[in-house]
């Protein structure tokens, strides 16, 4: 990672790394996923159209993420909201047109129905609003034993080598901010991307999710062959093509 970032201090004292440059407005802020950083294809990519464009842009790392201070494993949905929301506040200017991934997206639609005076879109991809209670819900005898007993289940990635920490406290959390039954009012334009092979949020989530969405300009993208990730190449073209559409 190019060490260009800056940081900012949240009231605990710790640090956020973020990047940022100003541009035309709206601005577009991207929301990464759980355990993702600032640095992935598609954050970056975004970022590369904005500079090509000159438009203003802001990427972050949450707490316990990336070049951010404190450990993934205390990290919650709602100490990842506080980040989004001091980073949104202080760094962003204007309106702003929100992209998220999977996580990213849950949080981005969380912080839009806080500050929907500021939205220029909305734009969610493999959107991931929930899933703990899915995961919870799923989960066999020995991963709920391994949450009472220990707090924390060491999960297999189908992307990756390493396992991925879940906490009984960010499941405990994480019920103070169900989506997926609540109606979320925003008037302006949502999009919501997908991957019909995606391994681990299924496009039914996404469907799921627009149906509480109250937009008079709602509408879906579902990707044949799209994995959870959605960064291969036509898949990043197609992203940018949806992000034109609402500029």
């Amino acid at each position: 990672m190019e060490e260009y970032y800056k940081t900012i201090t949240h009231p605990d004292g710790s640090r956020l790394a973020f990047f940022s440059f100003e541009g035309t407005e709206p601005g577009i802020i991207f929301f990464s996923g759980y355990k993702s950083d600032m640095n992935g294809t598609k954050a970056c990519s975004i970022e590369l159209f904005c500079k090509e464009k000159n438009i203003s842009f802001t990427k972050f790392d949450y707490f316990g993420h990336g070049k951010s201070d404190g450990k993934f494993e205390d990290g919650t949905i709602s100490r990842w909201l506080e980040d989004s929301l001091l980073i949104f506040d202080n760094i962003t200017i204007g309106k702003q047109i929100l992209i998220g991934s999977s996580m990213g997206a849950w949080i981005m639609f969380i912080l839009a129905n806080l500050r929907k005076s500021r939205l220029a879109g909305v734009i969610g991809i493999a959107s991931a609003p929930d899933f703990t209670k899915f995961f919870i819900e799923n989960a066999n005898p020995k991963i709920r034993k391994e949450l009472k007993n220990k707090g924390i289940y060491w999960q297999d990635s189908y992307y990756s080598h390493q396992k991925t920490p879940i906490t009984s406290k960010f499941i405990k959390d994480s019920k103070n901010f169900y989506i997926l039954e609540k109606n979320i009012s925003l008037e302006c334009p949502v999009r919501l991307v997908h991957g019909l092979k995606d391994m681990d949020v299924s496009y039914k989530r996404s469907i799921d999710l627009g149906e509480n969405i109250l937009s008079s300009d709602l509408s879906f993208y579902f990707f044949p062959e799209g994995d959870h990730r959605l960064s291969k190449p036509e898949e990043i073209s197609a992203l940018i093509k949806i992000v034109e559409e609402i500029l």
